[in-house]
């Protein structure tokens, strides 16, 4: 008569509060991967948009030459960088900090200036390449990209957005809603286009406004 084999199956019981005090999953606002947003420029190295566009990763047209968008701003962080030579193809040394600007500025052979790095939402609309809207937000596709702006797109974006917060103190910019939109200038035989933002009438969704708030806590 053949023997039978038993199997013995070891239960494993893990404790209530072992489970409780496992890690969570927590996500900062700096583990999210943000696109970058670029106005094509003529000396732009790739090939999605036209000359004045608001291109998304280098692949998507966000908002059009000649359209405006309107956004809500997420973030704007001001820093300083050394300015340095177009035709030597490298980017000037970073400061985050004024004490950082003053120790740049003393060590380096170049000028530093200001610029900022804007963190914007900008709702899907007519214009756009939809592949650009990649972010559910509500009832909405968003497109969410920062945007580096310096001499006159910081004069036209970073200094409106400080100078409407130092007014009204008690608005958030957060809730508010910007008119994005890119405005040509030239210089003899240079041409190239800067970023615009204005203050706008509407208010940023709901759903925007949470999105946001869960996002920089």
């Amino acid at each position: 008569m053949p023997k039978t084999t038993e199997k013995k199956e070891e239960v494993i019981e893990v404790d209530k509060q072992e489970l409780a005090e496992s890690p969570k999953w927590e996500i900062a606002a700096s583990d999210i991967d943000i696109p970058r947003f670029n106005i094509r420029q003529k000396s732009s190295e790739y090939d999605s948009g036209e000359f004045g566009d608001l291109v998304i990763d280098k692949s998507h047209v966000v908002v059009k030459e000649a359209d405006t968008a309107e956004v809500i701003v997420i973030s704007a962080v001001k820093a300083w960088r050394e300015k340095i030579p177009y035709e030597m193809d490298i980017r000037g040394r970073i400061a985050r900090t004024e004490e950082e600007r003053a120790a740049l500025a003393s060590d380096s052979e170049y000028e530093v200036r200001e610029f900022a790095d804007i963190t914007m939402l900008i709702p899907q609309h007519d214009g756009g390449d939809e592949d650009a809207f990649q972010f559910p937000i509500g009832d909405k596709m968003y497109a969410m990209g920062k945007l580096d702006v310096q001499n006159v797109s910081y004069r036209n974006t970073y200094k409106r957005l400080c100078t409407f917060a130092k007014f009204n103190p008690k608005e958030p910019l957060t809730k508010k809603t910007w008119t994005f939109k890119t405005e040509f200038a030239s210089r003899g035989k240079t041409e190239w286009y800067n970023a615009s933002l204005t203050i706008a009438k509407g208010e940023a969704p709901e759903a925007v406004v949470d999105f946001i708030e869960n996002f920089t806590s």
